[in-house]
C-alpha cells in the first residue's frame, strides 16, 4: 500500500480532520491534502511525527499496510481487551492529572449519579424476580420450587450485574474516554476543541501526561446519553420478559399439538398460540434492533403485526366458542366412585388416632367395646391399609403414593373434553377416616389424641381444659 493511502486511512481511522492533522504537524491543510493525493511527499521530520501520532513504525507507514497490521491485532480478542483496558487506564490517569480539585469533585459526583441511576434500574428486575418466584412457590417443603427460585434469582442477578457493568462502562466511555486523546511529552499545551476546530481554552501541560479533551454539547448531551441508556436498559428488561413469554408460548403450543395427536384437536388454541408466538418474535426483533441501533424492516414489521393480530383474534374467538359450549360438572367421573376399607378394633383406654386430620366421628351406642374404622377414598390406584401401631396409634398407609394429576387422570380429562364435558375432580385424592363407636369411646379417643399432640404442660391449666373441651366437641 502506498504512503498516501496509509496516511489517509490512518487519519480517518483516528477520526481527525486534515485541519487537525496539519495543526499537529505545524503545516497547512493543503500540504496534508497533497500528501494524501500523492502530489508531494513530507520531510523525514514530519514522517517521524506522523509515526508518533498514529502509533506505527516508519517502515509500516511508508512501505507497509498499517491497516492490515491493525486488523490482525483487532482479531486477537485477548489482545484487544487488554489494549482497550490499558488505553482506558492511561486516559483516566491523564485526565485526572490535568484536573483541578473542583473538576475532580465534579467528576466523582457525576460517577455517583451514574451509579445511582443504574441501581434504580434494578427495580424492574426485583419485580420480575418476585413475580416469577410467586409462580414457583408451592409450599415450604417443595424442593423443586426452591431450586427453581434459586436458579431464577441467580440468573436475574447475573443478567443485571452484567448489564449494570456494561452500562457504566459505556456511559463512562462516551462521557469521558472518547473525548480524550493522549499525546507525547513534546506537546506544549492541552487543546479543548469542538468539531469546528475552534480552540476554546489552553493551559500549560503537566509533565509526562498530556491529553486533548474534545468537548461536546455539554450537560444536555450527557443527560441525553443517560436517558437513552436508561431507555435501552428498560428495553432489555422488556426483551427478557418477551423471551420468557415466547418460550412459554412454544411449550404451551407443543402441549396443544400433543393433545391433537391424542385426538383432541383444538383449532382455537393452536391459532392463538401461533399468533402469540409471532407477536413475541416481532416484539423481540424490534427491541433488539433498537438496542443494537439497527434499522427494522418496515414491511416485515407490518406483515408480522397484521398476521399475529388476525391469528390471535380468530384463535381467541374459536377458543371462547369451544369452552362456552362445554358442560361443566362439579364432581368426579363415574369411574371415580367412592371406595371403602373397613376394620374393627377392640376399644382400649390408651387408643389414640395417629392421623388426626380429616376425621369424621359417628356415634353408635351399640358399639360399646369396639370401634369401627372406615377409610373412604376415590382414586382407584390408592390401596389404603388401616394399621394399629404399638397397639395404641390408629393410622392408615397408602401402598402407592401417586403424584397429583398422573397420566390416567390426564387421559380421562382428554376423553371428557372429547365428549364436551369437563369435571372439577373435587376430592379425587382425598382419604377420609370415619370412626364409628359409642359417645363415651369417642370422647376418650379425642382426649387421648389431644394429650398426645396438643397438650402443653406449661400453659395455664384452665386454658388447657377449655382447649380440651373445644377439641372434644
Amino acid at each position: 500500500m502506498k504512503f498516501c493511502e496509509n496516511l489517509q486511512n490512518l487519519r480517518k481511522r483516528k477520526n481527525i480532520s486534515q485541519e487537525q492533522l496539519a495543526e499537529m504537524l505545524g503545516v497547512t491543510r493543503q500540504s496534508v491534502s497533497k500528501w494524501e493525493s500523492g502530489a508531494s511527499y513530507p520531510e523525514m521530520e514530519k514522517l517521524t511525527e506522523m509515526c508518533r501520532i498514529f502509533h506505527c513504525s516508519l517502515d509500516a507507514l511508508v512501505n507497509g499496510d498499517v491497516l492490515e497490521a491493525e486488523n490482525k491485532k483487532d482479531n486477537n480478542v485477548f489482545y484487544s481487551i487488554m489494549s482497550s483496558l490499558e488505553l482506558a487506564v492511561k486516559k483516566t490517569i491523564a485526565m485526572l492529572e490535568n484536573m483541578n480539585a473542583s473538576e475532580i469533585i465534579k467528576f466523582l459526583f457525576t460517577l455517583l449519579i451514574i451509579i445511582i441511576v443504574i441501581l434504580i434500574c434494578k427495580v424492574p428486575f426485583v419485580l420480575l424476580e418476585e413475580s416469577i418466584n410467586s409462580i414457583f412457590y408451592s409450599g415450604a417443603g417443595n424442593i423443586v420450587g426452591s431450586i427453581l427460585r434459586s436458579l431464577w434469582s441467580f440468573l436475574l442477578n447475573l443478567i443485571y450485574g452484567i448489564l449494570a457493568v456494561l452500562s457504566f462502562l459505556y456511559i463512562y466511555k462516551v462521557k469521558y474516554l472518547d473525548r480524550i486523546e493522549l499525546t507525547d511529552d513534546n506537546e506544549e499545551k492541552i487543546k479543548v476543541e469542538k468539531e469546528n476546530i475552534t480552540v476554546h481554552k489552553e493551559r500549560t501541560a503537566i509533565k509526562e501526561k498530556r491529553y486533548i479533551y474534545q468537548e461536546n454539547s455539554g450537560v444536555f448531551d450527557f443527560l441525553t446519553t443517560i436517558l437513552m441508556t436508561f431507555v435501552k436498559f428498560v428495553c432489555i428488561i422488556i426483551l427478557i420478559w418477551d423471551l420468557c413469554a415466547l418460550v412459554t408460548s412454544v411449550i404451551l403450543l407443543a402441549l396443544v399439538f400433543i393433545l391433537a395427536i391424542k385426538g383432541l384437536l383444538l383449532i382455537g388454541p393452536i391459532l392463538m398460540g401461533l399468533g402469540v408466538i409471532l407477536f413475541t418474535i416481532l416484539i423481540a426483533t424490534l427491541l433488539f434492533n433498537f438496542v443494537a441501533n439497527r434499522k427494522s424492516n418496515q414491511m416485515f414489521t407490518l406483515i408480522s403485526l397484521f398476521t399475529s393480530i388476525v391469528l390471535g383474534g380468530v384463535g381467541v374467538a374459536l377458543s371462547l366458542w369451544y369452552f362456552a359450549n362445554l358442560t361443566y360438572i362439579d364432581g368426579l367421573p363415574d369411574a371415580y366412585h367412592e371406595r371403602k376399607v373397613t376394620t374393627t378394633y377392640e376399644m382400649r383406654d390408651n387408643l389414640t388416632v395417629g392421623h388426626h386430620y380429616n376425621i369424621e366421628y359417628i356415634e353408635d351406642d351399640t358399639l360399646q367395646n369396639e370401634i369401627r374404622i372406615d377409610l373412604k377414598y376415590y382414586y382407584q390406584k390408592y390401596n389404603p391399609k388401616i394399621t394399629l401401631t404399638d397397639n395404641k396409634y390408629i393410622n392408615y398407609e397408602l401402598e402407592e403414593k401417586t403424584a397429583i394429576y398422573p397420566k390416567e387422570i390426564i387421559d380421562d380429562i382428554i376423553e371428557s373434553l372429547k365428549k364436551g364435558r369437563i369435571y372439577t375432580y373435587d376430592n379425587c385424592f382425598e382419604v377420609k377416616m370415619v370412626i364409628t363407636t359409642s359417645k363415651e369411646n369417642i370422647k376418650k379417643l379425642k382426649t387421648n389424641t389431644y394429650y398426645e399432640y396438643y397438650y402443653d404442660e406449661y400453659n395455664d391449666p384452665v386454658a388447657e381444659q377449655r382447649e380440651l373441651e373445644n377439641f372434644i366437641q
